[in-house]
């Protein structure tokens, strides 16, 4: 699920709606999701929203939405150059800032559960989130992630 094409580094998107638009126009270009997919996550996100404090003190967000506007399954891996803001999902009117954006687009919502439920692992892993913060090679990245899901 992880690849080196919907791996970003350090790009410079301040806000949560710029980042998840320009993961919808990554996924889109490429043929992964619907047309819908961008008002869906962007009003989701609102709704629902995704930012996770964890316990190590590297916050994340792993936006996602509804399966059917899924085309293929992907992950996409942003971090941002400047930290972004995303309401937290237990309460939704605390900010979490992160750097780390996980968009997940999952075909099967069988899938979902168990696949959230290994990233949750992933994201309690102090090493593996500091290392997500620095690291140049997306090729590393990729083989981390995938070893680390493979693992759970």
């Amino acid at each position: 699920m992880f690849t080196e094409e919907f791996i970003f580094l350090d790009e410079p998107l301040p806000t949560n709606t710029e980042v998840l638009t320009y993961s919808f126009d990554q996924l889109s270009k490429l043929g992964y999701v619907k047309e819908d997919y961008l008002n869906s996550i962007l009003s989701r996100e609102k709704e629902f929203p995704t930012g996770l404090m964890t316990h190590v003190g590297i916050h994340i967000a792993m936006p996602h939405t509804e399966a059917h506007l899924a085309e293929k399954e992907a992950i996409v891996f942003i971090r941002t150059k400047e930290p972004v803001f995303f309401q937290h999902m237990v309460d939704p009117d605390e900010e979490v800032e992160t750097r780390l954006i996980f968009n997940i687009v999952i075909k099967d919502p069988k899938n979902q559960v168990i696949f959230l439920t290994k990233l949750m692992k992933l994201f309690q892993t102090e090493e593996l989130l500091k290392q997500l913060l620095v690291e140049t090679e997306k090729s590393t990245i990729v083989n981390l992630l995938t070893n680390y899901m493979n693992e759970s």
